[in-house]
């Protein structure tokens, strides 16, 4: 009896840790909802982003317990910072977050609202993690919004302030944002490569010719603030590339705003060709350590590369491997509120274990 009883309070601890997350008093629908991305804010909560799939769903941006399986949350998942800040349809509020970055030690949130169908235009918004209030925000107008789906803070002191940039803006393109002059432009990368010939892999592994008509959907980035490179990817191929930070920081931006999307005057850049991951990739992230990290989608694996080395198989090894615990990965993270730096995946949906994340064992 002693032992059924002990088993069964272990059972209810257990399934406890596991639902931390459950979002059902926010009226989200686990089935339907995709978790797209999260950052740690401290040693005891972190931020989701929900992408808006209806009108039905209340919220979009949910302050979360860390970590998920944490025997004693401090709090069930809530709308950040606040329900109204939320409203859907209303233009000056988060209509739909898709994804988000901080500016490390400055405590602020960065936050990419995809707007409202043609209701409400895209927009950053700027929270502070100390009082948890808005601080500003600034419309994109006239962004083609369907394709952006990544941003990265390149905060870095430097003269010209803080940028953000974000990908994918089409046309072999990304978007930068300037906080200090309030301004944005689109940012074309032209084709001096200076790691391959005249042809690159494509998708099927043919070689295709660098040629005007070519071009590369950057919806990955991963920022390394230790080597200041940009690494950029897609999900839809398997080359990899780096812009140099340093070049990017010196441009110019333009003289004049313009608000039409073809009448930019467009700043072009030179990005490296590095080689080709394994496959596919869901997610990259660069650690403290500059070493890159990719989700080989194909086979359900987490791959590492010591930048320092040639970007060869040899190079490169399995962090994990499990189609289990990593069925919908969307992002790899770093839980920055700790000294050890930890490193984890986040899923989409829940996995096998019923959780949303997943440590890494680096």
């Amino acid at each position: 009896m002693y032992f059924n009883i002990v088993f069964f309070a272990t059972f209810l601890a257990l399934f406890d840790s596991i639902h931390n997350w459950s979002f059902d008093h926010l009226n989200l629908d686990e089935e339907k909802i995709s978790l797209s991305r999260i950052v740690v804010v401290s040693t005891n909560r972190a931020i989701v982003a929900i992408p808006r799939i209806n009108q039905t769903q209340t919220v979009t941006l949910v302050e979360v317990p860390w970590p998920e399986n944490s025997s004693k949350p401090l709090f069930s998942p809530r709308a950040y910072p606040n329900l109204p800040s939320q409203e859907l349809g209303e233009c000056s509020e988060l209509q739909s977050a898709i994804t988000m970055d901080t500016d490390g030690n400055k405590g602020h949130l960065y936050v990419l609202d995809q707007g409202w169908k043609d209701i409400c235009p895209p927009k950053i918004i700027v929270y502070s993690l100390l009082t948890n209030k808005r601080l500003l925000q600034k419309e994109l107008q006239n962004v083609p919004v369907d394709s952006l789906s990544s941003l990265t803070v390149d905060a870095t002191p430097y003269k010209k302030g803080i940028k953000v940039i974000l990908g994918d803006a089409g046309r072999t393109s990304l978007l930068v944002y300037n906080f200090e002059k309030h301004i944005w432009w689109r940012l074309v990368l032209n084709k001096n490569f200076k790691m391959c010939d005249e042809f690159i892999t494509s998708n099927d592994g043919d070689f295709i010719k660098i040629d005007e008509k070519w071009s590369f959907s950057m919806n990955q980035l991963a920022l390394s603030r230790k080597s200041s490179v940009l690494y950029a990817t897609s999900s839809e191929s398997v080359e990899l590339f780096t812009i140099d930070l340093k070049q990017l920081r010196r441009i110019e931006e333009p003289s004049k705003l313009h608000y039409n999307w073809y009448d930019y005057n467009d700043t072009d850049i030179s990005f490296q060709y590095i080689g080709n991951k394994f496959g596919k990739s869901k997610a990259i992230f660069v650690d403290s350590k500059d070493n890159l990290y990719y989700f080989y989608q194909r086979d359900y694996a987490v791959i590492r590369w010591n930048t320092n080395t040639p970007f060869m198989d040899e190079y490169m090894n399995v962090v994990l491997q499990d189609d289990k615990s990593m069925p919908h990965v969307t992002q790899i993270f770093a839980d920055l509120a700790r000294p050890t730096r930890q490193l984890w995946v986040l899923n989409s949906k829940r996995n096998d274990n019923l959780s949303y994340t997943v440590k890494l064992m680096t």
